[in-house]
């Protein structure tokens, strides 16, 4: 299954209310459940140096993605 995450970085700006300005990032990322992406983006935040928070994760339906690694054969050049 796959889901659409949103996580929020802080740029080191502030706002007019002198709170910090947040820029969001998409992720799909590969898993069982929702708890199992939370745990994935966790060690993935973990390896950067920004602060950031996990705004929102929902299941995105896909039939099949299409790219390079999983379906080379459509990226072939005759």
């Amino acid at each position: 299954m796959h889901y659409l995450s949103v996580v929020g970085y802080e740029t080191g700006e502030l706002d007019r209310n002198g709170n910090a300005r947040i820029q969001k990032a998409s992720y799909v990322v590969e898993a069982l459940s929702v708890e199992e992406v939370t745990i994935i983006l966790a060690k993935y935040r973990g390896e950067d140096s920004r602060s950031s928070q996990l705004v929102s994760i929902k299941k995105l339906d896909v039939e099949c993605i299409i790219d390079t690694s999983n379906t080379p054969q459509y990226y072939k050049t005759n």
